[in-house]
């Protein structure tokens, strides 16, 4: 074979490598969260590339790897596939054939097999923490400039605490705590964090001071949502009264971890107060006994109903509104 031949042969396979390394990065959604990949990947492209060459190479059938598309071992996961492990964590199924009763005073009630204790669970300081970070994802996946977090203390505590070490917070006072005193009108600010607010307000007069609305989750969400109502409705008393800044503005998104059931009724009730609410996942019997076997390691977080749907965008099953896919329409 002749040297021109063999370099023709040469460039043409260099010409070729560089067009599959731009038509895997071009066609597959970047994310830079993992560190280690499958040796063909690492050799063929930059680090910022490598997610997409990995997922590209998965759509073409490539086995899974260990250190292919898993992630490094103890390396903690602070989105959805991290939403469906910290829930899956804390969830408990009913020893004997009897459901557990949720539900309120309203009359809004549901029975099921299963409990998700994500508010206990938060209260080890590693685990708050992880869903302290599981919820800014959530967060900014819509939201990025907003200065002030808004819960209640029937809520999720060591989340809101966790969330006020980088935030302004604001919780209702509870109904026996005292008001402070030195003012006039401090009977009717009955929140508390609201006069920090309004002097932080008061310093950036020139821009808009914007909060949302957070717990871990919701069933019903009816005493999460009036608790909002009144916080917006105060809002607006004190600022139609000269007694806060105009520059505060209402909350309009709410972020919670997963709601306990499926349907549209809380989004329509939220909706109609001028809310949106977002969450990783709406969750049924049938998802929660998944997420059951999945802490008892009987299946993988890949078999969670949402993940192909989330991540890969095949599974037309999942309702847009109540997935987190929503979040990127």
């Amino acid at each position: 074979m002749e040297v021109g031949t063999i370099l023709n042969i040469i460039l043409a396979a260099a010409l070729f490598l560089v067009a599959f390394r731009d038509i895997v990065v071009n066609a597959i959604e970047k994310d830079f969260s993992q560190k280690k990949y499958h040796p063909i990947v690492r050799m063929l492209f930059s680090s910022k590339e490598q997610v997409a060459a990995k997922k590209f190479m998965w759509m073409l059938g490539f086995p899974e790897k260990e250190d292919f598309i898993k992630q490094v071992k103890g390396e903690k996961l602070h989105n959805y596939e991290g939403a469906i492990k910290f829930i899956s964590e804390c969830i408990e199924e009913t020893k004997s054939n009897t459901k557990y009763k949720f539900g309120n005073n309203s009359g809004k009630k549901h029975t099921s097999y299963f409990y998700v204790d994500s508010m206990s669970f938060a209260q080890k300081k590693e685990n708050c923490e992880d869903l302290y970070k599981l919820m800014k994802h959530l967060i900014h996946q819509v939201d990025n400039d907003y200065h002030y977090v808004f819960s209640i203390k029937g809520g999720n505590i060591p989340l809101a605490v966790a969330f006020s070490k980088d935030y302004l917070s604001i919780m209702p006072k509870d109904k026996n705590e005292e008001i402070d005193t030195g003012s006039p009108y401090d009977s009717l600010i009955n929140y508390e964090g609201l006069k920090h607010l309004d002097s932080y307000a008061k310093y950036y007069e020139s821009k808009d001071i914007k909060g949302v609305a957070i717990t871990c989750n919701l069933t019903t969400g009816s005493t999460f949502l009036n608790a909002i109502k009144q916080y917006n409705d105060k809002i607006m008393e004190l600022q139609n009264s000269g007694l806060i800044q105009n520059n505060i503005k209402k909350i309009e998104n709410v972020y919670i971890l997963y709601k306990v059931t499926k349907g549209p009724e809380l989004d329509y009730e939220f909706e109609n107060a001028g809310l949106k609410c977002y969450r990783y996942f709406d969750l049924d019997e049938d998802s929660k006994s998944c997420l059951l076997l999945i802490k008892e390691k009987k299946k993988k977080i890949e078999d969670f109903p949402c993940y192909q749907c989330i991540k890969w965008g095949k599974n037309k099953s999942c309702e847009p509104k109540h997935c987190y896919k929503s979040l990127k329409i």
